[in-house]
């Protein structure tokens, strides 16, 4: 019966939801969940990840909710992270922008604080997705440039094919048409090597192919499939190389949204404190230091302790 629903998440990245629908549909007919609950766990995991990639972000949405509830009570952290992503997953491809900020900053803030890195690499994916779909261009760059620190924190140097994709569409934002198309090509290649199509998963290939229409039509049909053909046929290392190069990293934005004792930590982290004497120096506990330091790198999208000193200097000059 594990082996149906796992067949079930093959042929969901696959792109054969039918199929996925139809092996989730046949586990249920067996009637095993209630002598393993941790099929049923799976199943529903696997459920929500349907309706999600089938389009329907609502009831993808109702069931990761549960989810991310239950994980949180049983102190599963992993995967009330992996349930909170894709409550933001499908708050952003059903147009509610705000609830899919709060969902990924939330999610960004406690994978910082539980030192999560895969998590956290995740959930600047997903503000990456929000910026690129309903933010400003310089938004969505500073968003994916945390999200290849995360990644190079992380000891890595590759991306999946749907990161790669959007990695495109922040190109596209920034109107770079020939970076967007070439990055499409790479999306390509590497998502073939993964066995995994975009159209598995239907709310974001329609976002992808309406960021791929506009470049198409920046650059003219020739330019364009030639720029993807170039992107295709790099090797895996010289693709890689194209995608972490964005050349020039975008500073971060002045912002008003830090509370008036975050801008205060800044201003410690910028001098230079750790958490503990941040602490001792405020007469708050260690650990309430660390949650201010992740509130202000989760609102700053930024992803060391540097970084935060930077801004504290700018905000003071």
């Amino acid at each position: 019966m594990r082996a149906l629903l796992h067949n079930a998440g093959h042929a969901l990245n696959d792109g054969d939801r039918a199929r996925c629908g139809e092996r989730l549909a046949e586990a249920a007919e067996a009637g095993v969940y209630d002598r393993d609950p941790s099929l049923l766990h799976l199943s529903r995991i696997v459920t929500g990840m349907w309706a999600a990639y089938d389009g329907d972000t609502a009831r993808g949405l109702r069931l990761f909710t549960e989810l991310v509830a239950e994980h949180g009570a049983s102190g599963n952290r992993p995967m009330e992270l992996f349930s909170r992503f894709f409550c933001g997953w499908c708050s952003a491809f059903s147009g509610d922008e705000v609830a899919a900020r709060a969902e990924f900053r939330e999610g960004l803030k406690r994978s910082l604080e539980w030192g999560d890195q895969h998590h956290r690499m995740y959930m600047l994916l997903g503000l990456t997705i929000v910026e690129a779909e309903f933010g400003e261009p310089q938004a969505a760059a500073r968003r994916f440039a945390g999200m290849l620190a995360a990644v190079r924190d992380n000891g890595g140097d590759e991306l999946d094919g749907d990161a790669v994709a959007v990695a495109g569409w922040v190109a596209d934002r920034l109107d770079d048409h020939v970076r967007a198309a070439t990055l499409y090509g790479i999306a390509e290649t590497v998502c073939r090597t993964e066995g995994f199509t975009l159209s598995a998963a239907a709310p974001l290939f329609t976002a992808h192919t309406r960021h791929v229409e506009r470049t198409e039509q920046a650059l003219g049909a020739a330019a364009f499939a030639k720029h993807v053909a170039d992107g295709a046929a790099l090797s895996r290392p010289e693709a890689f190389r194209y995608v972490f190069d964005t050349t020039a990293t975008p500073a971060p934005a002045p912002t008003g949204r830090l509370t008036r004792r975050e801008r205060e930590i800044a201003e410690l982290v910028r001098q230079g404190l750790s958490n503990r004497r941040i602490g001792a120096k405020l007469v708050i506990s260690q650990r309430t230091a660390e949650t201010h330091v992740a509130n202000i790198m989760a609102k700053l999208g930024f992803t060391s302790r540097s970084q935060i000193a930077v801004w504290a200097a700018q905000e003071d000059a």
